[in-house]
């Protein structure tokens, strides 16, 4: 969120001293980045409009410079103290509430005082050089804490949240099948249609060759490609016995043979959010 604010302070700035080159062409880039995300009529077009991001932070970057070399003006400075006093009384009023009705405190409440305290201790500073130095501070350790919480998210939740669109657990179900192999007669590997019980396919099969050679030269077993075909769930009496497939659970072609007796399930793969969505069968 301070980089809002920087931006903002950085469009000033840049549009201050727009004789400096490196100005013009960071407005121009600014402005002009998300027109190529206006144009086409497609999902996900705000894809296009990510050349925006670098001329943001060089935005931003100036928009710091700018506080921090420049004084605060005296009304910058009322409002600083009275959003101070508005912040701490409200704080505390509404701590005082939650308290009285709820029997606890909220999670704001606590934060809330405390920038009220912080920004009544920055308006009483005698230099306003000095205010605005500590007003660009506080926001960039604002900006830490916030990367903070990104930071334990992307490497928390959002990666349950985004494994399916990103491949899933693909690598899970590859080396299971090539852990299969090893020591044994090698065996044929059929890949299966990947499908919804609505019969919906999944885009994932188009990418399963590449996958699988991918993880062959990773467990240097490329001898497995001359073993591997896709499956023909209408001449599945011509797969040898023994030979591995790799389907999904919802296909309803290899549910039927496994129903059958025709396919033994091996194997399902967790994904990373604990649902099974790869498995295994033995011919």
């Amino acid at each position: 969120l301070p980089m809002a604010f920087f931006i903002g302070v950085g469009l000033f700035a840049a549009a201050k001293h727009r004789a400096e080159p490196v100005h013009r062409i960071v407005l121009w880039g600014f402005v002009s980045a998300p027109l190529a995300a206006a144009i086409p009529t497609e999902q996900n077009a705000i894809f296009r409009a990510l050349g925006l991001l670098p001329f943001g932070v060089i935005l931003a970057a100036i928009g710091a410079r700018h506080l921090w070399r420049h004084p605060l003006s005296n009304p910058l400075a009322i409002g600083l103290q009275l959003a101070g006093w508005a912040a701490t009384i409200g704080g505390i009023a509404y701590g005082a509430w939650t308290l009285a009705t709820a029997q606890r405190l909220t999670s704001s409440t606590v934060p809330l005082v405390a920038a009220g305290a912080a920004a009544l201790a920055l308006a009483r500073l005698t230099s306003r050089h000095t205010q605005m130095k500590a007003i660009t501070v506080a926001l960039l350790a604002v900006m830490l804490l916030q990367f903070n919480s990104f930071w334990s998210d992307y490497f928390g939740d959002y990666r349950v949240r985004s494994a399916f669109w990103i491949g899933g657990n693909i690598r899970g179900a590859m080396e299971d099948i090539i852990g299969r192999t090893e020591g044994n007669q090698t065996p044929n590997v059929y890949f299966g249609t990947l499908a919804s019980t609505s019969g919906q396919l999944d885009w994932r099969n188009d990418f399963l060759d590449t996958y699988w050679r991918f993880y062959l030269l990773k467990h240097n077993r490329l001898d497995l490609l001359n073993h591997t075909s896709r499956l023909d769930s209408a001449a599945i009496e011509s797969v040898p016995r023994g030979s591995l497939i790799l389907a999904n659970l919802e296909d309803a072609a290899t549910n039927a043979m496994a129903a059958s007796g025709v396919l033994t399930r091996l194997a399902t793969i967790d994904e990373l959010d604990g649902r099974d969505y790869f498995v295994i069968y033995q011919r």
